[in-house]
């Protein structure tokens, strides 16, 4: 047996097919960043990835890494690496070799 969809119930699949794709699309400029910063540093593992969402606090701790920060920023981690990049503007903010920094 089909199922016909009431058109009246149209938009608001519409607009939820929308809103999930625009989830889609940040997790793809994400995944298309790392992608991109692995390969220009060499790397084959992924870097430990958070967006940064508390600056303020960030800056007060560990002004000399985020001072150039703000809140959306990726902060990608590897075992030897910090990167602090905008990914609206595609540009690396901060980029620090991790010997004895403590980053948690």
């Amino acid at each position: 047996m089909k199922r016909i969809v009431p058109l009246i119930l149209l938009p608001f699949l519409l607009i939820g097919c929308i809103n999930n794709q625009h989830k889609n699309v940040e997790e793809y400029k994400i995944e298309l960043a790392i992608e991109e910063l692995k390969e220009r540093y060499g790397k084959t593992e992924n870097p430990r990835v958070e967006i940064i969402s508390n600056i303020e606090e960030l800056k007060k701790t560990k002004k000399a890494i985020y001072n150039d920060a703000n809140n959306g920023m990726l902060q990608l981690t590897w075992p030897d690496l910090l990167i602090i990049y905008d990914i609206d503007n595609n540009k690396i903010i901060k980029e620090l070799p991790i010997s004895n920094l403590k980053i948690d």
